[in-house]
């Protein structure tokens, strides 16, 4: 997207082609608008994108958008934000009253506990850098956006379907993101519900149960 006129207002609100001026390429040359009543957001090769692919659908993050909302993609890492030390989550998918930050470790694989940790713990990471940048680049003084203040900020990780989840490492690790992230909720949920709808109306996902195995490793059954 690169006409001026056809800017999402939310764009326009968090002004954020100001923000990431002089970045290559740009916000407009990077997002995605869609209003289309699901939309599949996957991380590939060349950065998150909007995907048609049903063979896509297990690795995805399904996008819920019951009113049509206008809703918008923007690929940070490997598109907006290039080679970044430490990480940088891989992209938002935002619209007028929620912005979501999407770290995607659908091809992560894991049997035990310590594993499984140690990607969330990395893709928490990643996020947190994202928010971070987010906050200090909005609050300069060119710009003088609050971003916590003007947009409902969450952040979510995206596993596979295939992948060992283990409900009291998430809800341990949502407490610590929250706490060291201004309030911000971390969620495991590839659902996210736009317009009339929260997150409260997704399915919990898949858990799993841990075991003791000789080498005092978790594994997860």
């Amino acid at each position: 997207m690169t006409f001026t006129d056809n800017i999402p207002e939310v764009v326009k609100r968090l002004k954020l082609v100001d923000a990431f001026k002089g970045y290559n390429p740009g916000v407009l040359d990077c997002i995605e608008v869609s209003r289309d009543s699901q939309i599949m957001i996957v991380d590939d090769a060349k950065g998150t994108c909007i995907s048609k692919r049903e063979a896509d659908a297990y690795r995805c993050c399904l996008c819920i958008n019951p009113t049509s909302s206008e809703i918008v993609l923007l690929p940070l890492d490997k598109r907006l934000i290039k080679q970044r030390a430490g990480g940088m989550a891989d992209g938002a998918i935002f619209d007028e009253q929620k912005f979501v930050f999407l770290e995607f470790k659908d091809q992560a694989k894991g049997n035990y506990q310590t594993s499984v940790e140690g990607t969330y713990k990395k893709a928490s990471s990643q996020l947190s850098a994202a928010l971070q940048l987010f906050i200090e680049i909005l609050a300069t003084n060119s710009i003088c956006v609050d971003f916590l203040s003007n947009i409902n900020v969450s952040c979510h990780i995206i596993v596979s379907d295939k992948f060992p989840r283990v409900s009291a490492l998430e809800q341990n690790m949502r407490l610590l993101f929250s706490m060291k992230n201004h309030g911000v909720e971390l969620s495991f949920e590839k659902k996210i519900f736009f317009g009339r709808f929260t997150n409260s109306h997704a399915g919990s996902g898949g858990e799993y149960k841990t075991r003791k195995t000789n080498n005092n490793e978790q594994e997860i059954q």
